[in-house]
């Protein structure tokens, strides 16, 4: 029994000293310690490894340790940061990781990517792939290098836990509108397309721009419009062979629900015949609807609507296309982007673009096919 209470009570004395070396600061901010890892939509939100950590830091004061930078700061000082409230603190090894900085021409930010150096040797296929992401996005919210400049992260995490192409391998901290992050290798399926993504919503969701055209995308709201016009824009702006494969999965899934014919699914996370049956079909999803609901109204049939109306307006109105009219919205804060349509669409083409939005007429694989070929001229 007295051994027991020795050992017991070290054990408690280590237990109190590890509480207090957290919970109290050591000469001003508090200690990062190691955290048990915990996802988020992309990968390990929360993650420690031996160059890179990624930790909820409780708007405290979090130490710097001699040889590691901090990421997305908000202050910064000697051997400390702050960081957003809600947002994940990262710190990194200095030494373990490049730096390559990225001037772009239609686009005021000015890129410093972080890359694990493990990863050089691939450092051109990755900076391609951010050149177009952010040109590309750029261009469409009519940004360029003559705007004041904006200096932003983008964090290369592939490598840091694994291949990336198994379960629990992607690292993934929450991005801001100082840090974009990279978690797959350029050629992993997604890799482009979901960096686009991202850089789409450091556009139209993160940065500090006047984004008051999105409050009167009527029947839209923010939410809906600004995942509309990302998962669009994946495709449209992607570079990637991947591009025609999915293509095919949007249509597959979309068809399937349209139709009730659950033998089209293959994959996750639509694969539940009872949740699958239950799926409300508008790129429009009500507040506190399901997960299922929000992954088919957003990065299924948003995607593929507006697919499909390009495939309309290259047939009905060749003079535009989704991506002028989107220029034209983001240009102005009064204008919403069904009253475009309207205004180049035949009325009963403008109706059907509406049904495909509302999830009431299933988008036709032709005008699909007639979009992603303009895509790829």
């Amino acid at each position: 029994m007295k051994g027991f209470l020795i050992v017991g009570g070290s054990l408690g004395a280590l237990l109190l000293v590890a509480i207090l070396y957290w919970f109290f600061p050591l000469g001003g901010c508090y200690r990062v310690w190691n955290v048990i890892s915990q996802e988020g939509s992309q990968g390990y939100r929360i993650w420690t490894g031996s160059t890179l950590k990624s930790f909820d830091h409780a708007n405290k004061r979090i130490c710097v340790p001699r040889g590691w930078k901090a990421l997305d700061a908000v202050a910064l000082g000697k051997g400390w940061a702050e960081f957003e409230q809600g947002h994940t603190g990262v710190l990194i090894k200095e030494n373990a990781f490049g730096t390559k900085d990225v001037q772009l021409e239609n686009s005021s930010y000015t890129l410093e990517v972080l890359y694990p150096l493990t990863e050089e040797k691939r450092l051109s296929e990755y900076i391609t792939i951010i050149e177009n992401a952010y040109e590309r996005v750029g261009k469409l919210f009519n940004d360029t290098s003559a705007n004041e400049i904006i200096p932003h992260t983008v964090l290369i995490t592939v490598g840091l836990a694994g291949d990336t192409r198994s379960n629990n391998t992607q690292v993934y901290p929450d991005p801001s509108e100082r840090l974009t992050l990279f978690m797959r290798s350029p050629d992993q399926t997604r890799a482009e397309e979901l960096l686009i993504h991202a850089v789409m919503h450091l556009y139209n969701r993160f940065s500090n721009r006047n984004l008051d055209h999105q409050k009167i995308q009527n029947p839209l709201a923010k939410e809906d419009w600004q995942e509309m016009e990302a998962t669009w824009a994946e495709t449209a702006f992607s570079t990637s062979k991947e591009r025609s494969r999915r293509v095919d999965y949007l249509f597959n899934v979309h068809t399937a629900v349209r139709t009730g014919n659950f033998s089209l699914i293959t994959e996750p996370p639509f694969n539940n015949k009872e949740t699958f049956q239950k799926i409300n079909q508008s790129v429009k999803v009500a507040e506190g609807s399901s997960n299922l609901d929000y992954q088919y109204g957003h990065y299924i049939l948003a995607p593929i609507a507006l697919i499909g109306i390009d495939g309309l307006l290259l047939t009905y109105a060749p003079q535009t296309s989704i991506e002028k009219i989107l220029k034209e919205v983001h240009l102005s804060n009064n204008r919403n982007f069904f009253d475009a349509l309207k205004d180049v669409l035949p009325a009963q083409e403008y109706e059907r673009s509406l049904r495909f939005v509302s999830g009431l007429e299933t988008v036709p694989r032709e005008i699909i096919d007639r979009a992603v070929m303009y895509y790829e001229r």
